[in-house]
């Protein structure tokens, strides 16, 4: 009797892991990835008000919405970073320019991007 009870128990788990399979991807996923969208990086914050309104995700979606997040900022990155030649020369530039002159705000821009960077 308590074999046939345990039997079962698992029937019903496997069925209900079937069954998660089978939905495809949470609404709180669903929502995660329009607001990933809309904004360019998450914060854990926006991540537990949207799984306590629609429900938790799963592991893999976790993983996936981490993985997207990665990726738009190593994209945000690309063609950004400043080589310690570019900071020099625009170092020169602060020294030499005048302050209200294009040359002078763009250098600015680049001694500011690559010191925050550092």
């Amino acid at each position: 009797m308590a074999d046939q009870k345990k039997t079962e128990e698992k029937k019903e788990e496997a069925k209900k892991e079937d069954q998660k399979k089978d939905t495809g991807p949470t609404k709180a996923y669903q929502e995660l990835e329009k607001l990933l969208k809309d904004k360019k990086k998450l914060a854990q914050e926006d991540i537990d008000k949207i799984e306590k309104e629609h429900g938790k995700m799963t592991d893999e979606e976790r993983v996936k919405l981490a993985a997207e997040m990665l990726a738009r900022e190593s994209k945000e990155r690309e063609g950004k970073e400043i080589t310690l030649e570019q900071y020099v020369e625009a170092s020169k530039v602060l020294d030499t320019a005048k302050e209200d002159s294009e040359e002078y705000k763009k250098a600015e821009k680049v001694v500011d991007a690559f010191e925050s960077a550092a």
